[in-house]
């Protein structure tokens, strides 16, 4: 896949469309879908961004792919934070936790540092001040002495937020006796100006105007970045007003705004830029699509004339087709109505003895058929609980122990069930209540179930293991974990017994389709009445009929 730069977004965001409406891997696909999301980001279209950032997100969950999951969490965070909700970016930012153990050091220093600003901005200094604390422990193991001047410059001004100027003070020298060891002098003027303006703020003005001279005279060497040359620039401002020299505190001033008059120009030209951009990029796509509707009605007009013909032809002919078929199909009844007749008297002892036979052959085909349903469940049941067992001894043999203990006794009560063609919904439910002891021992807390039902449900009858089955059908297939547990509900509507899960899919490999096919059959053996699934929304809902039996 070629590299796109976004100094154009109009242009990458049409290049995605395209080539995610062609054939691409897996890979492609999360590499174009974040790539449109940046793309958005630029326009500053931030509604759109954050829908595209998430929908990458979820494409690389489905596909546990841990980076594209940071990349677009770590993107959607930024994104808030630019706009003022800290909170929010704070929430995504603490969900990438879990995926940077296995993308390295970079990846986690990343993580770690737009955390800590995100709460310093919102004004929680205090857990920045712990969270930059563990960073500088990190970048010490690795030697990494610029970041680490970084690291401790930004533990300053957290400190300094919250008025702990000593402790600030005393983290600017620190990181400025880095800087004079290793000669790293790529943050020398932040630090000098930082340090110029705590003692400013405590009114020690000849340190003050120590750090702040040095910081100019290292500016005007290296050159001012346009962010630390204003507020340099507002720092002196203030020591000479202090000390009553008002004309030079005024050429700072004066300084000072024409850097954020500056600064202001080149953000509303960024905007007008990408503004303009995006307008001609959606200007762009309409004409494009017009130009197609065009050529479409065109393409139409132009077969619409010959298909009149064929169509006038091809009435014409079925007019004489259908006169002809319609004086042989009155040939054919005379004919037939004259056979009946004679036969009439003879067929009549025929058909009752047939009537018979045919009653008795259907009753046992049935009763074949049903009896084979029945014993899928059992083999069904089996063969998930086993696979569910070879997981559980990989992970905890203590807890297989108890998972087989806990098995037999249900598998017990299913082999005297499954006789019945029918069983009380109590006695499912009793069922049930041994089928979630197994699954609790295999997901704890991450299974989540809930029974609603009046007392007077309990007269209702069911086909044996058919609840079972739709809850062992949700736990297969949908993602049962500690950060996404499955929660399912169990409830009565009328004459149906409602069973609800939130819906997050999980491939499955191995699945054998048994199921729900099995309760669908079962249900068309014993009753009119059939069984519904379907989802809505973010649900998957499973309605089985409850029946009665009289007497």
């Amino acid at each position: 896949m070629r590299i796109l730069s976004l100094q154009r977004p109009d242009s990458v965001l049409k290049y995605t469309e395209q080539a995610l409406s062609g054939p691409k891997t897996d890979l492609e696909y999360l590499r174009l879908k974040s790539l449109k999301a940046h793309a958005l980001g630029h326009l500053f279209n931030k509604p759109k961004a954050i829908q595209a950032f998430m929908e990458a997100y979820v494409a690389a969950d489905s596909l546990e792919n841990a980076y594209f999951q940071y990349v677009n969490l770590l993107e959607m965070a930024l994104v808030y934070y630019a706009s003022g909700d800290y909170q929010k970016a704070i929430d995504l930012l603490n969900r990438i936790e879990p995926l940077v153990k296995d993308l390295g050091e970079d990846a986690k220093l990343s993580y770690l540092n737009n955390l800590a600003i995100a709460f310093d901005a919102a004004g929680m200094s205090a857990k920045a001040i712990g969270i930059l604390k563990q960073i500088r422990s990190e970048l010490e193991r690795s030697a990494d002495t610029s970041n680490l001047i970084v690291a401790i410059h930004n533990l300053a001004v957290a400190h300094a937020m919250l008025g702990e100027w000593e402790s600030s003070k005393a983290y600017e020298r620190e990181a400025l006796n880095l800087i004079k060891q290793s000669g790293i002098k790529s943050a020398i003027l932040m630090i000098y100006t930082s340090l110029g303006s705590l003692y400013l703020e405590k009114g020690n003005l000849d340190s003050a105007y120590f750090f702040l001279n040095q910081a100019e005279s290292q500016g005007e060497q290296n050159g001012f970045q346009l962010q630390e040359a204003q507020g340099l620039y507002q720092n002196l401002a203030n020591y000479h007003r202090i000390k009553g020299d008002y004309k030079k505190a005024f050429e700072y001033t004066e300084k000072q705004q024409q850097l954020k008059d500056s600064l202001l120009n080149q953000s509303q030209s960024e905007r007008l830029h990408q503004q303009e951009a995006q307008f001609n990029f959606e200007r762009m796509r309409e004409r494009l699509e017009l130009a197609e509707l065009e050529k479409e009605l065109s393409e139409q007009k132009a077969s619409r004339s010959q298909s009149y013909l064929f169509i006038f032809g091809l009435a014409l002919l079925l007019s004489v087709l259908l006169v002809l078929l319609f004086y042989r199909t009155a040939e054919l009844r005379k004919h037939k109505n004259l056979v009946l007749e004679e036969q009439k008297k003879l067929r009549e002892s025929e058909n009752l003895n047939l009537q018979r036979e045919n009653e008795l052959l259907q009753r046992e085909n049935v009763l074949a058929q049903f009896e084979t349903l029945k014993s899928q469940v059992s083999p069904h049941f089996l063969f998930n609980s086993i696979n569910a067992l070879t997981v559980l001894i990989e992970k905890n043999p203590r807890e297989a122990l108890d998972f087989v203990s806990a098995f037999s006794r249900l598998y017990r009560a299913i082999s005297e069930a499954q006789d019945s063609s029918l069983i009380s919904l109590n006695q499912e439910l009793r069922l049930i209540h041994d089928y979630l002891h197994v699954q609790k021992i295999r997901f704890g807390e991450a299974l989540q179930i809930k029974i609603h039902l009046p007392t007077q449900s309990k007269q209702y009858y069911v086909p044996p293991f058919s609840v079972q089955m739709v809850l062992e059908n949700a736990i297969k297939h949908n993602v049962v974990t500690a950060t996404k547990p499955l929660k399912i509900e169990v409830s009565q509507n009328g004459d149906r017994l409602i069973i609800e899960n939130n819906l997050q899919l999980r491939k499955v490999k191995d699945s054998t389709g048994i199921g729900l096919k099995n309760i669908v059959s079962r249900y068309k053996m014993l009753s009119s009445e059939e069984p519904s699934f379907y989802q809505k929304d973010s649900s998957y809902f499973a309605e089985l009929p409850l029946l009665e039996v009289h007497d």
